[in-house]
């Protein structure tokens, strides 16, 4: 449909709502999903600088506050500043990832899982989270989320899902390749699929696995939800679309170069490289 030049960086982190797309590299900057007009730009110290997410029209991210890292929320449309989280008395690590969906909002660090409401943290509370437990050994980037899951994947090989409203654990299993190496988890309705050096497809309620895709080529670490699609990429520039029903590819699309990082609404696509 367009396509938008990166000037400075490699676009490491692409977020989109049904309006906007939001992209980082050298800078943060907000296109519109028609045609990739630029709306915004910030490049000062409060802007989301890393693992964008997004939820009902609300970009988030960890940036640099004053003291320490903090989750960050902004405007979609306006690129206004709504929100920020600074763990309270567990500051925040550098490095911690962070995901959304409307009625969510969960944090991961080296050591801790947090969940918000997504209006932001209830100035009541202790520090202002809905809740807060203790994880051992995470892989920072492994953390999905939907309405009634929160997802992790630990060093130890297994993926774990916790209840959002309390953090209770609804189950844990173990998962081929997640102790090897990161993997990327991916929300798709009923389904977490867990991208590592293939696909595997755990059903939301129990964890039981449902399918699984063998990559034909070495998949990247990014990955994205399309309506009930998956899509990833591999390193020759493919992106592949997963029917995670099935298992099967329905569709694949190449010629783009190194994919460094993917995000989708029910709308498109969208897909930052290297080219």
């Amino acid at each position: 449909r367009w396509t938008w030049p990166v000037d400075v960086g490699v676009l490491t982190d692409l977020v989109a709502t049904e309006d906007v797309v939001a992209v980082r590299a050298a800078k943060f900057r907000a296109l519109t999903t028609t045609d990739g007009t630029p709306l915004w730009e910030k490049s000062d110290i409060v802007a989301p600088i890393n693992t964008l997410s997004s939820a009902d029209g609300t970009i988030l991210g960890i940036g640099l506050g004053r003291l320490a890292p903090e989750l960050q929320a902004i405007d979609a449309a306006t690129g206004t500043l709504l929100w920020s989280y600074d763990g309270g008395d567990a500051r925040i690590d550098d490095g911690a990832a962070v995901t959304a969906i409307d009625g969510v909002v969960a944090m991961l660090d080296s050591d801790r899982l947090w969940v918000l409401d997504p209006d932001g943290p209830d100035p009541t509370a202790t520090d202002g989270a809905r809740w807060q437990i203790g994880i051992a050994d995470p892989w920072l980037d492994s953390l999905a989320v939907l309405p009634d899951v929160v997802a992790v994947a630990t060093r130890s090989g297994e993926v774990c899902a916790y209840d959002p409203a309390d953090g209770g654990q609804r189950w844990c299993v173990e998962v081929d390749g997640v102790a090897d190496a990161a993997p990327t988890i991916v929300a798709v309705r009923d389904t977490l699929a867990v991208i590592s050096d293939d696909v595997t497809a755990l059903a939301i309620e129990n964890g039981a696995q449902r399918c699984a895709f063998d990559a034909p080529r070495d998949l990247t670490p990014v990955a994205a939800a399309a309506r009930d699609q998956l899509v990833v990429s591999d390193i020759n520039g493919r992106a592949h679309g997963l029917d995670l029903a099935t298992g099967y590819e329905v569709w694949r699309a190449s010629g783009f170069g190194r994919i460094t990082a993917l995000a989708a609404s029910d709308a498109a696509i969208y897909a930052g490289t290297r080219d």
